[in-house]
């Protein structure tokens, strides 16, 4: 089974105190759904939720896809 290239961690960086932390919360692919998912929410098209998730994850792939070839 061949893992699905998920781009990696998105770094963020959390403030505490005046102290920087860098914190890894998401892969690129799952930001990437996740945009997919506010796009797809502007519409409030909540009737078909259960395909969102796939959906959004789908639409991540193909970004993912082109990103590799873009390189």
């Amino acid at each position: 089974m061949s893992k699905i290239n998920d781009g990696g961690p998105v770094h963020s960086v959390a403030v505490v105190d005046g102290m920087a932390y860098m914190v890894t919360t998401l892969t690129v692919r799952d930001w990437f759904a996740g945009q997919a998912l506010a796009g797809t929410m502007v519409g409030d098209d909540v009737e078909h939720c259960d395909r969102m998730g796939r959906y959004c994850y789908k639409m991540a792939d193909a970004m993912m896809a082109e990103r590799e070839k873009a390189k």
